[in-house]
């Protein structure tokens, strides 16, 4: 197989009024347009600005300078010579195009060879009629997709959707056209070079690896006897041929082949799946971040035949995949349903955030920003991340290093908060998108699940996504049948989740005791942030709060800021009523700030307050809720916004927080009245206790309990979690302190805990004695490991940093690992309104939090 992938460089532009769908473009005229210099990857935004055609668009209000761009047709053209020797004259020739956005004509010296219509599939047309080998000259007419989907309303009818409507009959990322982390900055792409093919009567391709069963194992196992691997590879044949096949699966690292299989084939005129079962004699096994070793194998399928014309072929395909099971457990319980994600058999806590999109100008995302903004996630101990349905599906590199850093994926398809239409030729692209995206993927052992959407279901069910009364979702048939049928079909291997959310209870997607859940009465819902202490989802796939970036960062965006009332500066709060939520989660735990430089630090002190409450309780209810998934980890945009990495790559406080409650190994505390969580204890409160017979305490969600003096109605109760294949132990040190910064109470216990286990060795009370003239009071918790686990704990850590140098050794120190960043706390109990002064520091090298 010859493949010759045209360059990068030596394309040229050409803006160009819209010709709607179906209408003739005369390409004949093509050399009287203007044309100017571009090189790939392309998108018209990222290249007028570059070009100096325009102000950079993500500051102030430069976006609004482009907005013309998504309104005209786009033309790229290149030309390009082959020798005569590169192609065989008998091979029949053809062209693939991937990542282009999105309404496309290809051109050939001047013959139209093929169209699309969806930026997440590959399509492949014929050149034989067109190429002229030696000179040869490639014309793209791209659409205007604001001016197509606007034909395809009128043509097919509105349909209720989050934002911009006409969104929905187009295959492409769905923010791009703006959401409540960004502006609408959407025109057009071409992001990698066209690639000539031969196409041969006889291809192989889209070779896989799985295994639907391992022995059982123990958390951390290396490695497993008489792992059974299924081999599948695509057979394309237009003759009867006969040959040999050979399979060998190799170690990545050493070279070493660890099996080989050979055997005669025949082969008929027709595409079939060729499948194969291998036995391992011995096979490491892949496991997710700080449960063990990333082991990757490759399989290389090796093809050598003749057909019945005598013509010779040697075919190889070759893939990389990781030995392991993944699955999720839904067993019937007390509650309701579990949700649990298992791997290799094992239980794991899904520590991560969500995943959109780079850069919401797709030219400008470049691998560097995947390694940095990968770096930082495993420099959070998180082990999960949430490809979102409303962005892209991801880039090779991005899979391949999560395959390499353990980091599992929750992989939605790309749809989003919408009715979606079901007429023909927009189901026909969404079966060839789902084939494409599941053979591309499908290998990679990061992947954990597939999930046909995001939140679709659940707003159709709020009445958000309805047109009228009707009770059958719009665009429901696309993912309860039309993708599961795909994946069942094409990835055997994982399981498939209609939705996020979604449970199995018709009257509440969004149950919280059976499948996974968003979270947002703490935010959306305008409740009290100790709404995230009462919830209890079986797996939380999204919750957070906004704070704003960065100074520095404000200063690149909204460079005349100068209070946190500027115009331009509140531009980029794409929610509604975004500032007014920021401004009342505040006052409801801090004064309020007076300047641009107290809204910044304040409102990132409460995000990262509010995400560490909600995922340490999250955390500690495990296996009953089994994952937690921050929304989200970055801005593609810069925006005030929920990320905890700005657009600028500058972490935000509740990064620095997550490397405390992310941590694989855990050490928590929660408050507890009368057996009831609290987040803190207002001022008047703790006096009322001393001065009163009776005292009212403040509960989570806003209700209140009647205390009478002397009982001992505050207990703090200490949690360990340990998310590692180690064996753990040591000495628990608890102590209290006053205002004093004096030690009341210093309290050790000895405790282990078990590989993928946790504990709860202590709990104290709180009594009006400890109350007494209080103003303040501070719990501080260490977990001291005996020398071994020590030693094992600091090994995991340093195996961790070093995949961090391993992809990224710029910035691998910026966002470095810290695996004894769980070990310690110190928290105050009193709500934080109530004073301004740090905590007392002991001198001892501590995380506060």
């Amino acid at each position: 197989m010859i493949s010759v992938k045209l360059d990068a460089e030596g394309w040229e532009v050409s803006a160009h009024s819209h010709t709607p769908m179906g209408q003739h473009i005369d390409i004949s005229e093509a050399d009287t347009w203007e044309f100017k210099a571009a090189t790939l990857p392309f998108d018209a935004i990222s290249w007028l600005h570059e070009s100096g055609f325009g102000p950079d668009p993500v500051v102030g209000f430069n976006e609004h300078h482009y907005r013309w761009t998504e309104d005209v047709d786009w033309v790229l053209r290149k030309q390009f010579s082959l020798p005569r020797e590169t192609f065989p004259a008998d091979d029949e020739l053809q062209v693939s195009f991937n990542h282009v956005d999105c309404y496309f004509d290809a051109y050939l010296n001047g013959h139209l060879i093929g169209s699309g219509r969806n930026e997440f599939r590959e399509y492949v047309f014929d050149i034989d009629e067109s190429l002229l080998l030696e000179e040869n000259l490639l014309l793209l007419y791209l659409r205007s997709s604001r001016n197509v989907t606007t034909m395809m309303e009128t043509a097919h009818g509105q349909l209720p959707a989050g934002f911009d409507t006409g969104r929905v009959h187009a295959r492409r990322c769905q923010s791009r056209t703006g959401w409540d982390w960004t502006a609408r900055l959407s025109s057009v792409a071409l992001l990698t070079p066209p690639v000539l093919l031969q196409n041969l009567p006889l291809h192989l391709a889209n070779p896989y690896v799985y295994f639907a069963h391992l022995p059982t194992v123990e958390p951390g196992q290396e490695t497993v006897q008489n792992a059974q691997a299924t081999v599948t590879v695509d057979l394309l044949s237009r003759r009867r041929a006969t040959g040999d096949l050979v399979i060998r699966i190799r170690d990545t690292i050493t070279g070493e082949t660890l099996i080989e299989k050979a055997e005669s084939v025949t082969i008929k005129p027709k595409p079939s799946v060729l499948r194969r079962i291998l036995d391992l004699p011995e096979a490491r096994l892949w496991w997710p971040l700080g449960m063990g070793e990333q082991p990757l194998y490759e399989v290389e399928i090796t093809l050598t035949a003749t057909d019945r014309l005598g013509a010779s072929y040697e075919l190889v395909q070759r893939a990389t995949f990781g030995v392991r099971t993944a699955t999720v457990d839904r067993t019937k319980d007390t509650i309701g349903e579990s949700f649990v994600p298992t791997v290799n058999g094992i239980p794991i806590f899904c520590r991560g955030a969500n995943w959109i999109p780079v850069s919401m100008l797709p030219a400008k995302a470049n691998p560097e920003d995947y390694r940095t903004l990968l770096c930082a996630v495993v420099g959070a101990g998180m082990n999960c991340l949430r490809v979102w349905g409303g962005g892209i599906y991801e880039t090779d590199d991005f899979y391949q290093l999560c395959d390499t850093l353990g980091v599992l994926v929750w992989q939605d398809f790309m749809f989003t908060t919408a009715a979606y239409p079901t007429y023909r030729d927009f189901l026909d692209e969404v079966e060839a998108e789902a084939v494409y995206q599941v053979t591309r993927l499908r290998n990679h052992p990061c992947l954990l699940l597939w999930c046909g959407n995001n939140e679709n279901e659940w707003l159709h069910q709020t009445g958000d996504l309805k047109k009228g009364n009707e009770q059958k979702i719009i665009g429901e048939t696309i993912w309860s049948h039309l993708i599961k049928q795909v994946v069942e079909e094409f990835d055997p291997s994982r399981i498939y989740h209609q939705s996020s959310p979604f449970s199995r209870n018709k009257t509440d997607y969004n149950d919280e005791t059976a499948g996974d859940r968003h979270s947002w009465d703490g935010w959306s819902g305008w409740q009290h942030t100790d709404s995230f202490l009462l919830d209890r989802g079986r797996f939380i796939t999204e919750f957070g709060l906004q704070a704003y970036p960065d100074i520095a960062s404000i200063r690149q965006f909204a460079p005349g800021a100068s209070d946190y009332e500027d115009l331009s500066l509140a531009h980029h709060q794409k929610m509604i009523e975004g500032q007014e939520r920021i401004a009342r989660y505040i006052a409801a735990h801090y004064k309020l700030p007076q300047d641009l430089a107290g809204w910044i630090e304040t409102s990132q002190a409460l995000q990262a307050e509010v995400l560490r409450r909600a995922v340490e309780n999250w955390r500690r209810l495990r296996f009953s809720t089994a994952g937690v998934l921050i929304w989200q980890l970055h801005d593609a945009y810069p925006a005030i916004s929920w990320s905890i990495i700005d657009y600028y790559r500058r972490p935000k406080q509740a990064w620095h927080a997550s490397r405390h409650f992310f941590a694989p190994v855990l050490l928590s505390m929660e408050l507890l009245i009368d057996g009831k969580p609290a987040s803190a204890i207002p001022l008047e409160q703790w006096h009322e206790a001393l001065a009163d017979t009776e005292s009212t305490f403040p509960l989570a969600g806003g209700s209140r309990m009647m205390c009478r003096r002397g009982q001992p109605p505050i207990q703090v109760r200490f949690n360990l979690i340990n998310d590692t294949s180690l064996s753990l132990a040591g000495n628990l040190v608890v102590e209290f302190f006053r205002d004093t910064c004096d030690a009341v109470i210093l309290d050790t216990v000895a405790v282990a805990v078990n590989p993928n286990g946790c504990a709860s060795p202590l709990s104290h009370d709180i009594n009006s004695v400890l109350m007494q003239d209080v103003t303040r009071m501070t719990v501080k918790a260490t977990w001291q490991l005996d020398e071994t686990s020590q030693q094992n704990l600091q090994a995991l850590g340093e195996k961790i940093i070093k995949l961090q140098h391993q992809i990224s050794p710029a910035n691998a120190g910026s966002w470095q690992f810290d695996v004894e960043a769980g070990l310690s706390l110190k928290q105050p109990l009193v709500d934080p309104k109530y004073y301004s002064e740090p905590v007392c520091n002991t001198g001892k090298a501590e995380v506060v939090i």
